[in-house]
């Protein structure tokens, strides 16, 4: 039998030899040749470090800084915009990139997953419902915006069924749709906060969380708005979560019924500072039950509060407020 090489070792009996480790290669005397490391990763490194020095740069900024010719940094940041490293921006028609950090290329690689398979028209219609935020976009103005004259109610129909987008009735006018990205939440200029559903003011609510904030009071004689938007919430009387905001519109509202007074009230805390704890003495607004007899108000006589047209009146509609004869007068009592 042949003798083995020297640099051959033999294995025992029932014993597998070892493998070698995938994509290593045999070398003369042993030694494994050196892995030459991609120009690709060095021109990356450089490439950073010219946004490193500015967060907007030009295309010949970077022509400057890897001392190449135009068409090849032109091919470089095109490959960098197809993997999203870097983003693209319109300065009075000069184009400057800005480099992306991890978070914003992984929102924008989300953003193309979701949607993928739309049509260029249908990804025009959408940049425009999601220009539009909190506050909707109307049909009639996505078409304006976008210059698409047919096809428009298709698309926002396709956009709603991929779970894209979502409709809203507004409270300006009830069979008016407006649209909106499916994640967000319409504005109070909108729906008109909690007490509005599909664009219809709900008294019945008003009334249920009125009546949560005068037994409180009853227990606690006198609240802060913050601790009322506590109870409030905890009552359960109403489907969600409301605000602060949501409540002092309660609490202002019975103090317009003459129901409540609001008050300035002189509260000593002690607060954490770098140098110990020390007193602080400050001004808190609290409500309570209100003390005396009723007064009579201006705002009783308002014709606004009976006017069976109110909800047409706007500045610029055949009813507004300037032309008001009934407005008028009130205003000269």
């Amino acid at each position: 039998p042949r003798r083995p090489t020297a640099d051959v070792k033999l294995v025992e009996p029932g014993k597998v030899a070892p493998k070698r480790p995938r994509g290593s290669v045999k070398a003369s005397h042993g030694v494994a040749p050196k892995r030459v490391k991609k120009e690709g990763g060095t021109l990356l490194s450089r490439i950073k470090e010219v946004f490193e020095e500015s967060r907007f740069v030009t295309t010949e900024a970077i022509m400057r800084h890897l001392g190449k010719d135009k068409k090849e940094v032109v091919l470089v940041i095109n490959k960098l915009a197809a993997n999203d490293r870097i983003a693209l921006h319109d300065d009075n028609g000069t184009t400057l990139y800005r480099w992306l950090p991890d978070d914003e290329r992984k929102a924008l690689r989300e953003r193309k997953a979701k949607l993928k398979g739309l049509t260029t028209e249908e990804k025009l219609v959408y940049q425009e419902i999601e220009k539009a935020g909190t506050l909707g976009i109307g049909t009639r103005e996505v078409k304006y915006v976008t210059k698409l004259k047919t096809g428009v109610p298709k698309m926002l129909e396709r956009l709603q069924k991929r779970n894209l987008i979502k409709w809203v009735r507004t409270i300006e006018a009830k069979n008016k749709k407006i649209w909106m990205l499916r994640e967000l939440e319409p504005s109070r200029d909108v729906q008109g906060g909690p007490w509005y559903e599909d664009g219809i003011f709900k008294q019945e609510i008003v009334d249920a969380i009125k009546i949560v904030c005068m037994k409180y009071l009853e227990e606690e004689k006198e609240v802060t708005c913050e601790d009322m938007t506590v109870k409030v919430n905890r009552s359960n009387v109403f489907n969600g979560t409301l605000s602060k905001e949501d409540v002092e519109y309660i609490l202002k509202a019975l103090v317009l019924d003459q129901k409540l007074e609001g008050y300035h009230k002189l509260v000593k805390s002690k607060v954490k500072r770098e140098e110990g704890r020390k007193l602080e003495i400050k001004y808190v607004f609290h409500y309570r039950h209100r003390k005396g007899e009723l007064l009579e108000s201006p705002l009783n006589d308002i014709p606004c509060t009976v006017c069976p047209v109110a909800d047409k009146c706007a500045p610029g509609n055949a009813v507004n407020p300037t032309e008001c004869k009934y407005f008028a007068q009130w205003m000269d009592m």
